[in-house]
Formats: structure tokens, sequence, C-alpha cells
């Protein structure tokens, strides 16, 4: 039992982090959206804990067993509700069926809180394994029919999301989302549910497990397929964490099933337990330094290797996704070796790494002409003395596909090496219509 209670507690938090995650990274008009899917999380994580909590209450705790029952079946309908307004929230009429499905959810919870003995008739507490004697009647039966409506709402909103998406790349993601929820709901009204009610509680445990890692699945459908536009720095943020805390939990159930192998013993002293989580998750913090510094060192090693034909088929590939600026700065400042890349669109900065420019900088910066025959600006005036002062060597034009300039491209020094070369500017040129298109089709697709 105690795997199973570190390996749902572990999950319940990474859903937990992932709805918080989409919450604070959410664009303003997402906000009460993403707030929806948050609460969901908090659901999530308050059916596992209780029902952890509930399997392992020792003998004569039945005044607590009670309270737990309260949010061990009213949690799940929480749950499943806010996904139902997250997944409706701009579908024709989603709002209106989110409220009845809101008033039903109270309904059913006032019920439970004015006679209990409607869902169950007693609990059993035993070494052997605790048990609730649900009772198969109108509760019962309304509540698992309540369950199952919401999630065929949330299906039935899910799949219009997909078919009413404007490109394949939310499609995609819409149908990750949803078959995900299939699978794992299927599960939880299996495990959590149904079995219970005929005496079988062993189980039970799954039911929150699964849809936690849908939740998590579609975590990811957000990072991949852009569900939501969330903030670079939250994504970021988040991911590393979630990153975290799963290499944290595959670690423990290694450890624990290779300690249990090797000393024979059914239960681990839980010091011994904490103190390898802690130990796991201190070498993680400690990876992005290693990481920082084989990279400096792989840049200064092979300042002149550039692999142009990965370079072309990633920005092919980011063409046809909604793509972060600063990610697309990011990843052409780290491929092609310079210190920095900038993106200015819209009168905005999007760069590799934190340069700051104030409004009058970006004005007169966006004022400089471009070369006769080139798609590089002649550094001049203000805007000379502003970009040598940030280590900008170098500034292009970017032209949509008419040839119209819409925004600029700033190159910051190549790394590994003292001075610029003529040929680390020509590869970039190279790029650069490429560059071009996937920010033209991304300011498409925002407006």
């Amino acid at each position: 039992m105690e795997l199973i209670a570190i390996l749902v507690i572990i999950v319940s938090v990474l859903t937990l982090l992932s709805g918080l995650t989409v919450f604070l990274g959410a664009e303003k008009y997402e906000r009460r959206r993403s707030l929806m899917f948050f609460l969901s999380t908090i659901a999530a994580a308050v059916w596992s804990f209780s029902i952890i909590v509930f399997l392992t209450l020792p003998d004569k705790s039945t005044s607590t067993a009670e309270g737990l029952i309260f949010s061990l079946y009213i949690s799940p309908l929480v749950m499943v509700l806010m996904q139902v307004f997250y997944t409706g929230w701009h579908v024709r009429y989603g709002k209106i069926v989110g409220i009845i499905f809101t008033l039903l959810t109270v309904f059913m919870s006032v019920l439970l809180i004015i006679n209990p003995g409607w869902l169950y008739g007693g609990i059993t507490l035993s070494s052997s394994g605790n048990t609730i004697g649900l009772r198969l009647e109108w509760y019962y039966v309304c509540y698992s029919i309540l369950i199952a409506l919401m999630l065929a709402t949330f299906i039935k909103f899910s799949l219009m999301n997909a078919k009413t998406a404007g490109n394949k790349t939310l499609r995609m993601g819409n149908l990750v989302y949803v078959g995900a929820l299939v699978i794992s709901g299927a599960m939880a009204l299996i495990c959590s549910l149904i079995l219970p009610g005929f005496g079988y509680f062993r189980a039970i445990w799954i039911g929150p497990l699964m849809l936690s890692i849908a939740v998590i699945v579609h975590f990811y459908a957000i990072l991949r397929y852009r569900l939501l536009f969330l903030s670079n720095v939250w994504l970021r943020i988040g991911s590393y964490i979630i990153l975290i805390s799963v290499a944290a939990m595959v670690y423990m159930i290694i450890f624990f099933m290779v300690f249990s192998l090797l000393f024979k013993v059914e239960k681990i002293d839980t010091e011994i337990v904490l103190m390898n989580f802690v130990m796991i998750v201190i070498m993680l913090l400690i990876m992005p330094v290693f990481n920082e510094a084989t990279g400096l060192m792989r840049s200064l090693i092979s300042a002149q290797n550039i692999n142009m034909t990965y370079i072309v088929k990633k920005l092919n590939m980011m063409a046809t996704q909604n793509v972060s600026l600063n990610d697309l700065a990011l990843f052409l400042a780290d491929n092609l070796h310079f210190k920095y890349i900038g993106l200015i669109v819209d009168k905005k900065v999007y760069g590799s790494n934190k340069i700051k420019f104030s409004k009058e900088e970006v004005a007169k910066i966006t004022m400089l002409s471009a070369r006769e025959k080139s798609v590089w600006q002649e550094m001049s005036g203000d805007a000379k003395k502003i970009l040598e002062e940030k280590e900008i060597v170098a500034i292009a034009e970017l032209r949509n596909a008419k040839g119209r300039p819409f925004g600029q491209i700033l190159v910051g020094k190549p790394s590994g090496k003292l001075n610029s070369e003529k040929k680390d500017l020509e590869q970039l040129e190279s790029l650069i219509n490429l560059v071009a298109s996937i920010i033209d089709s991304e300011k498409r697709l925002k407006a």
C-alpha cells in the first residue's frame, strides 16, 4: 500500500502543478477558462488524498472516515463539472449546460450532508482493508447517472472543439485530450464506482490515478499542440517542475521495487523513502547547471559546426505549429551559435535571453532602413549606439510573402568567438525568409 500511496500522491501533486501553471500562464482572454481547469485539478488532488487517507486509516477512526466520505464522492463530481465548463466555455449553450450540472451537483452534495445513509450503510476499518458499505439504491443510481452524463457532455464538447478548431494542430490536441479522458474515465468509473458498489474497494485508488494522468496528458497537449496560449515563462517553470516530479516518481517506484526484492521487506521506513526522494530532487535541481556548462563548452568547441539540415527541418515543423517567438529566438541562437537573437514584431522585442529595450529605443531601431538589394539594415545614428551598447552586431528586416517589412531580427555576437565573420551572417540570412514566414503565420493565427 505504501508504494500506491506514494504514486497517487505524487501524481496528484503533478496534476495540481499542471493546473496552477495553466492558470498563472494563461493569456488574459483565457484566464476564466483556465480557472476551470485549475479548479478541476484541485478537485482531483482532493479526491486522491481523500482515498489514500481513507485506505490507510487505522482501526477506531470511524468518525474521521465519515468525514472523508463526503470529499471522496463529491470531489470527483466537482472535477468532472469543471471539465465540462472548461471544454464547453466557447461552445454554444456550453455555459448553460454547465450551470444545470452545477445545480445538480449542489443538490447531490446537500442530500449527502442531510443524510449520508442514503449513500452507505456502514464503514469497515480493518487490517485486511478499509471498505464502505455502499447502498445500491436511488442515491447511488442518481450519482452514477450524473457522473456519466457529465463525462458524456465533456466528450461531446471536446469533439465539437476538435471539429471547429482552426487548424490541424488544435484538432489533434483536442483529440489527444479526449482520448486520454475516455480511457481514464472508463477505468475510473469501473474501479472507483462500479466495483466499490459491489464491495470491492482494493482498486478504488486507480480512479484518481488514471484521471490525474489524463490531466497531465492535457498539460502535454497544451505544450505540444498549444490548446491554450500560455506565457513562455510559466511554461518553462511548470514544465521543469513537472519533469522533476515525474523523474522523482519513476525513481521512487524503481527504488521501492529494488529495495523490496533485495532485502525481502514489504514495508520501507518512511525516513528512507523521504531521504531518497530529497536526494533525487537535489540531483535534478543540479542538472540545469551541468547542462548550462556543457552547453557552453559545446558552443565553444563547435562554434563553426552548424547542422543546417536539422535547423531547416525544425523550422519547417515550427511553421505548422503555434510557436512562442521567444522560443523561436532561443532556438536560432542555440543552433546558430549566437549569444543573442531578438525578434521585433509589432514594436515588441522577443529575445533568446533578457535584454531590455525601452519603447523609445525600439522606435528608433524600427526606423532603420535596409541596404540596397539586401535584407540587412544599416546601423546608424542613435539606433547604432543603442545596438552597440547591447552587443548587437547586425540587424535585418523580416518580410512577408509580398516582400513587405513587418519586423526585424537582431543578431548578437557569435558564441565561442571574439569577432563575427561574414559566414556567420550568411548562414542566418539563408534562413530569414523561413523565419519570417513562421512569424507571419503566427501573427495571422493569433489575430
